[in-house]
């Protein structure tokens, strides 16, 4: 967990985590900015899959979180369905997903 967008990019330069979940909108530091910089930290291979997490649902808003590197931006609150359903996604290839 991450108090601001400035932390979240800190955590994920010292660990080697698969997957993010980026709150677009944080304090020091927005979703996208971090997603920005945690990607050219990292090389394409070593790169953490970051999911989006919105609280609006604009078009603007979702185009500007993929821009920035997400692979996807969902828009809050999230069904447990959804979340599973967007994890399978990313990481699955089509035959494994449930």
């Amino acid at each position: 967990e991450a108090k601001n967008g400035k932390d979240a990019t800190e955590k994920a330069m010292g660990n080697s985590y698969a997957l993010i979940f980026m709150d677009s909108l944080m304090p020091v530091m927005d979703g996208p900015e971090a997603t920005l910089k945690i990607l050219s930290q990292n090389q394409q291979n070593t790169a953490p899959i970051i999911i989006g997490l919105s609280g609006s649902a604009s078009s603007e808003d979702l185009k500007i979180c993929l821009q920035a590197g997400m692979s996807r931006c969902l828009v809050k609150p999230l069904t447990l369905k959804i979340l599973k359903e967007v994890v399978n996604e990313v990481f699955l290839p089509n035959e494994e997903r449930n």
